[in-house]
């Protein structure tokens, strides 16, 4: 499934207060085995489970989305990015994939996290890169959860 997202978002409505930097990607997602979905409490988080997302911070609540996958490490599934326009793009991803998501450019946000409702409350971690331009990256898929791209409201159609 592709879908593509014009996210060129204004200062006041980046995830962070005060926020001066730089500006959204404008990108589109191809891949398998996921769809989107509205990112706030209470929403299922995968296909075939009936976990829900909790504690989601408000930040990433006003109008985004999120890649529905089916959980597991399932060589089928593939998520990829295709960056049309410089800026920032934000995954969440568990907890102990944060060293390897590292390892590939990605920063996690200070204390920005959320859980899922599995029988531990599993955290996940939202992250960060940035792109510089028209480009191309497979996220990869460690874990359970794997790599659950997070999608700003759209700003123009």
């Amino acid at each position: 499934m592709r879908y593509t997202f014009v996210a060129m978002v204004a200062a006041c409505l980046c995830p962070f207060s005060g926020y001066a930097g730089p500006q959204m990607a404008e990108f589109e997602i191809d891949g398998t085995h996921h769809t989107l979905a509205p990112l706030r409490d209470g929403e299922v988080a995968f296909f075939d489970r009936t976990y829900t997302w909790e504690s989601v911070p408000p930040q990433f609540t006003n109008g985004w989305s999120f890649t529905r996958m089916r959980p597991g490490e399932d060589s089928k599934r593939k998520t990829d990015l295709r960056i049309k326009k410089a800026g920032l793009v934000y995954v969440a991803v568990q907890s102990l994939a944060v060293d390897e998501m590292k390892k590939r450019g990605w920063s996690p946000l200070e204390g920005v996290t959320f859980n899922y409702t599995d029988k531990h409350h599993a955290t996940v971690v939202v992250m960060s890169k940035k792109y510089l331009g028209l480009q191309r990256d497979r996220l990869p898929h460690f874990r359970f959860v794997g790599t659950v791209v997070l999608v700003p409201p759209k700003m123009n159609e």
